[in-house]
């Protein structure tokens, strides 16, 4: 099982995760707000990275992503058109992805998206 950590006031961030939702059909993936990380996962040093870390989290069987990895195997896991935007991700070097994943997440407030349900 996966369980995958968001920011739940951010509203492009809720609107991508309701799309990952819905195209989500073969595979188990929970979806709860940051504030419930530390339900989850146990390991203080971890806790206190995480809490650090302005990022999706996504864990899967105690493995813990983030950044641009987190986006990616959460694209990797949900299929479809998402599955083909992550193939295209993984060409692209780390650091580059997470400069990326960065700048979108340090603006994601200022932009206004409508969120479907």
């Amino acid at each position: 099982m996966v369980q995958v950590f968001y920011d739940m006031n951010c509203s492009l961030c809720s609107n991508i995760i309701n799309k990952l939702r819905k195209s989500n059909s073969n595979y188990k993936i929970d979806f709860y707000d940051r504030s419930e990380l530390n339900v989850f996962i146990k390991n203080k040093n971890d806790q206190e990275f995480i809490k650090e870390v302005d990022s999706i989290i996504l864990v899967e069987n105690s493995e813990i992503r983030y950044y641009s990895d987190a986006v990616m195997r959460l694209f990797m896991l949900t299929g479809g058109i998402f599955r083909i935007l992550a193939f295209f991700l993984v060409v692209v070097p780390r650091f580059i992805r997470d400069i990326g994943y960065k700048v979108i997440a340090r603006y994601r407030h200022r932009l206004k998206c409508h969120v479907s349900k």
